[in-house]
This record gives structure tokens, sequence and C-alpha cells, in this order.
């Protein structure tokens, strides 16, 4: 009885320390976090207390409001149990999502999208790209256009509760969200 006892405590000391995640996407951490960029790992990968540490330069701001060309400092938990990313590869170029502490320093977890910038596809750089950055109060990259409707209003999605949003950053967009994180309807049916 002392044996089931310990594997029943195991099992929910082990439950309450994972990492769960409710999203990992291009689509869903650049409307969730705080920050999207890409940037170079250009030294780091030392643990510090409960931290791994490093220095990023950024090649690109989508959101948030850190400047492209800067240096910035990186945190991730040491340990992939508190959603710590695992360890990133020096030079290598990241497509980096997270929040911003009280010294500016961008704290990233395994539940943003943390990846090679080489694995986004042209489909999400294009996302990203038409991104419209509330911290610059413009477009990712580009300009915004006007349009003689707004797109959500001649467009349809089939997925039930689906939420429509406008977007104006380099042509006329219409970007579906199921519950509030999850892009659908990529190619929205247009109404006529």
């Amino acid at each position: 009885s002392h044996c089931v006892g310990l594997f029943f405590l195991l099992c929910i000391v082990s439950t309450v320390l994972c990492c769960k995640c409710a999203w990992h996407s291009v689509y869903s951490s650049t409307k969730a976090e705080d920050n999207v960029i890409v940037g170079q790992i250009i030294s780091g990968g030392t643990t510090v207390g409960n931290s791994v540490l490093y220095q990023v330069q950024i090649t690109q701001v989508y959101k948030g409001c850190y400047l492209t060309g800067v240096t910035i400092k990186m945190s991730t938990p040491a340990f992939s149990a508190a959603c710590g990313v695992a360890a990133l590869t020096l030079s290598q170029t990241y497509i980096l999502t997270g929040s911003t502490d009280e010294n500016n320093t961008l704290y990233i977890t395994s539940c943003g999208y943390n990846e090679p910038f080489s694995t986004v596809t042209e489909e999400e750089k294009n996302f990203l790209d038409n991104w419209y950055n509330d911290c610059s109060g413009g477009c990712a990259t580009g300009t915004m256009v006007n349009c003689l409707l707004a797109p959500c209003s001649v467009s349809n999605c089939n997925v039930t509760d689906a939420v429509c949003e406008n977007n104006y950053c380099n042509s006329c967009n219409a970007y579906w969200w199921e519950n509030e994180f999850t892009r659908v309807c990529f190619t929205p049916i247009i109404k006529l």
C-alpha cells in the first residue's frame, strides 16, 4: 500500500511540474505573445540560477517595442518542466516570441514559437509581414492600405464561432480566429 501511495504521489508531482502550453504556432504565438522578433544568437547559453541567458542581435521586429539592429538579453527557464527552451545554437537565426521583463530582457518559453527562422513557411512569413505592430503604430513591413470595404465584410468562414479581424497591412486581409488564438479559414470564402 505504501508503494501505491508513493506511485500516486509521484504521478501528482510529475503532473504539477510538467510544462503545459495552450499554443505553439507562428499564428497563435504572434497573437498571444508581447514580442515576436527574428534574431541571431550571438552569445550565451550560460545557466545562471534557474535561467539560461543569451545575447540576441535583432534582425526583424514583427511585434513589440524592440528595435531592429540592437542587441538584447534573452532568458529562458533552465528546465523543460518549467517550459525552458532547449539549447539554442550560437550564430543561428531564430524566430523568438515572448514577454519583456522590467529589465527589458526577452523572456521566452517552450510555449511560444521559438524555432530556427529557416523553418518558417512562406505563408507564415507573409502573415508576419502583414502584422500590425501596435507598439510601432504601423505594419511590421510595408504600409497600411485603404480598402473599399472592410475585409471581414466580404469574407466568410465555415468554422462555428470563428471571429474575423480586419487587417490593412500591405493589402486587405481578413484573419479568422477560433478560440482567440487558433487561426482558421486561411482561404476565406469571399461573399458576393
